[in-house]
C-alpha cells in the first residue's frame, strides 16, 4: 500500500514530502518531458496524445521500475486469463471523476495488455481488504479525506493491491486526496503552486494496485512526487508494467 505526496513549486508555499523520505531533496518540480513533449498538451491540461506519439515520447531510464512483491521470483500480478472489473466510487470526487478514471484505466490497458472493464458507480468505497465490493468488481477508484479514511495528511493519493500466497492479484483500490485541488486531465499541470494533475495521480496510483512500487526517476509516473509532466507512463513504467502484464500464469 503506497502513495504520492505533492509537490508545490518553490515560488508559492511549502512542499510537502511523501512517504519516502530518502527522495526529500528531488523535490523540486521538474520540466518532465520538456518544451517539445508539452506542446501536445490539449486545452484544459488535458493531454492530446495518440498510443504511437506516447511510445515515442516515453520518457526516462527504461530500467527505472520496482515491483511491490515477488512470489517464486515472480512479481505479484492479475489473473491474465480474466477480465479485471473496475467501479468509480463518486462520492465527494470532482467533476467528470468518471471520465478520467476511464481514461487513466484506458491508458494502464494500453501500456501493460492488461484487461480492466468499467462495471458502474460503485456504492462501497476504495478500500485496500476489498469489504463490500460488488462480486464482478475487483477494483474501487474513489476521492476522500484522512479524516474519512486511510488517505494520509499530505498525499494526493494512496493505493495498492491485496494478493494471495499464490502471487495472484485479487482486488485493488485506488483513493485520492479531495482535500487536494489538482488540476484536471493529462496535460503537464500547473507551474505554480500544487504541481501535477489528477490524470498523473490516478496513473501513479493505478499502478500501485497492478503491482508497481516507487522509482527514483522523477520523470516516471511511478516517482512518489507529482510533478510538472505530462501523464504518460515513461520508458521505466512502460517495462514495469509490461512485465506484469505480460505473466499469463491463469489462476
Amino acid at each position: 500500500m503506497t502513495r504520492v505526496a505533492i509537490a508545490r513549486s518553490p515560488r508559492r508555499g511549502r512542499r510537502v514530502a511523501g512517504w519516502l523520505t530518502v527522495l526529500a531533496l528531488m523535490l523540486t518540480p521538474v520540466a518532465g518531458l520538456g518544451a517539445d513533449a508539452a506542446a501536445v498538451a490539449g486545452p484544459a491540461g488535458t493531454a492530446s496524445v495518440t498510443g504511437s506519439q506516447a511510445a515515442q515520447l516515453r520518457p526516462g531510464n527504461p530500467k527505472a521500475f520496482q515491483f511491490i512483491a515477488t512470489v517464486n521470483g515472480r512479481p505479484v500480478h492479475w489473473n491474465k486469463c480474466r477480465r479485471i472489473g473496475f467501479r468509480v466510487h463518486t462520492r465527494g470526487a470532482p467533476v467528470r471523476a468518471i471520465r478520467q478514471a476511464k481514461e487513466a484505466v484506458h491508458r494502464l490497458d494500453a501500456t501493460s495488455g492488461l484487461h480492466f472493464v468499467y462495471r458502474g458507480r460503485s456504492k462501497a468505497q476504495a478500500n485496500p481488504s476489498g469489504k463490500g465490493y460488488p462480486r464482478d468488481t475487483d477494483l474501487v477508484i474513489g476521492w476522500s479525506t484522512p479524516k474519512q479514511s486511510i488517505v494520509p495528511r499530505g498525499a494526493a493519493g494512496i493505493g495498492g493491491p491485496r494478493w494471495l500466497s499464490t502471487g495472484q492479484i485479487v482486488t485493488g483500490f485506488v483513493l485520492l486526496n479531495r482535500n487536494v485541488k489538482l488540476t484536471p486531465g493529462f496535460g503537464t499541470g500547473p507551474r505554480n503552486g500544487i504541481q501535477g494533475t489528477i490524470g498523473q495521480v490516478l496513473m501513479h496510483e493505478l499502478g500501485h494496485a497492478v503491482g508497481l512500487d516507487h522509482v527514483k526517476d522523477s520523470r516516471q509516473i511511478m516517482y512518489p512526487i507529482s510533478t510538472h509532466k505530462l501523464a504518460i507512463y515513461g520508458a521505466g513504467d512502460a517495462n514495469g508494467l509490461r512485465r506484469v502484464g505480460s505473466l499469463r500464469a491463469c489462476f
